[in-house]
Order: structure tokens, then sequence, then C-alpha cells
């Protein structure tokens, strides 16, 4: 079934935190100054992401919101701006700008600065995933480097994020204690170079 008609875009919607989500037409916004239009190619689901749905995440949305903070596309358009205009037409990471719509449509709008170039060695479904995780392990990395901390305490070890910081506290000397939530996890962890593992339950 073909929802389209004119200048128009699929979306997911939620109209108050907590609701259902649900499909529907909405219009292909416009990219302003220093923003560009991105055609979405792939979008992840994560923690945040679920957070954001049930009510939980950190901020003030305008609702009705199209959910998604992260993503991969193209740039289609562009807005008045030197980077905007670098950006037509490069495949990109991107991530959703507050209150403008998120990457879980057809289309988003995001400032230029939110829409990375991705090189021919990363495909799209990879690009989808490149900001959110990657940047949060390096910034925990960096806040544990300048107040220097010899050790970090992570209770979702078994995520990407999580495979990530056993990488990155092992390329910078950070002891890492993983906690993971079952006993199968341990394994996974393990064969990622995790040296301390705990089971939460125990």
């Amino acid at each position: 079934m073909n929802l389209r008609t004119g200048n128009k875009m699929i979306a997911l919607i939620q109209e108050n935190h907590g609701d259902e989500i649900f499909l529907t037409e909405v219009p292909i916004p416009e990219p302003g100054p220093g923003e560009v239009l991105v055609k979405m190619h792939f979008s992840p689901v994560n923690p945040s992401d679920l957070s954001l749905l049930q009510g939980t995440y950190k901020g003030n949305p305008q609702y009705p919101i199209i959910p998604g903070i992260e993503g991969s596309g193209i740039v289609v358009k562009s807005g008045r701006g030197i980077i905007a205009g670098l950006r037509k037409g490069k495949r990109v990471a991107c991530t959703a700008s507050e209150n403008k719509g998120g990457t879980w449509a057809e289309y988003m709008v995001t400032s230029a600065t939110r829409a990375i170039p991705l090189g021919k060695k990363i495909d799209d479904e990879q690009g989808a995933m490149l900001l959110v995780n990657p940047l949060t392990a390096l910034a925990f990395i960096d806040m544990a480097v300048e107040s220097k901390q010899t050790a970090i305490v992570n209770n979702a070890a078994a995520s990407s994020l999580g495979k990530m910081l056993i990488y990155l506290c092992k390329k910078y000397d950070i002891t890492l204690v993983n906690i993971v939530s079952r006993e199968s996890q341990l394994n996974t962890i393990k064969e990622q170079g995790a040296e301390y593992a705990l089971i939460s339950s125990s």
C-alpha cells in the first residue's frame, strides 16, 4: 500500500510520551540555514530511543514527535551555508537536531554539523550506528583520563557500548569492571577481552 501523496513522506509518530507509535504521512521538512535534508537509509533502535518513547529520556521534546536519534542516508537538499552546501549529495551518518524530527522517517532535517560524510569502506548499515555509542564511549574515556581515574564500572557491559569500552579501556590502560545481567553474557564479553566480569544478580 502506498501512503504517499504529493510532497509527503512516511514517518513514525508518537503523539505524547508513553503513547504507542504509529505510521502516518507527514510533509517532507524543508532545511533552513545551516541545515540539510537527509533521505534516510538506515536507523537503529538505541536504548535512548526506547527511553524517549517511554517518557524517561532527559529533555523536553515537543510532541508530537518523530523518534529516532541516529541513522544514515544521503543529503538530498541543503539550506544556506558553506557546511550545508558541502554536504549535498554525500552519504552521511547523522543524528537528529532537537525538536526537528528524528530518523524514523523517510527524510529528516538536521544541522549540517550533525551529518558526517561516510568513507567508501563504511556501508550505510554500519554508518547508521557510527555516532551515538562510539562518541559516548569516547566521552567516558575522556572523563576518566581528565579526572585521573584508574577504573570505570559499566553496568551494561554486554551492549554495543560495553564492547567498545572494553577495547578503549585496554588502549588507554584503564581498568574496566564489566557487569552483565545474565550468565550467558559472560562468555560474550570475555571473548571481547573483558578481564573483570560480574553478574548483577549475584
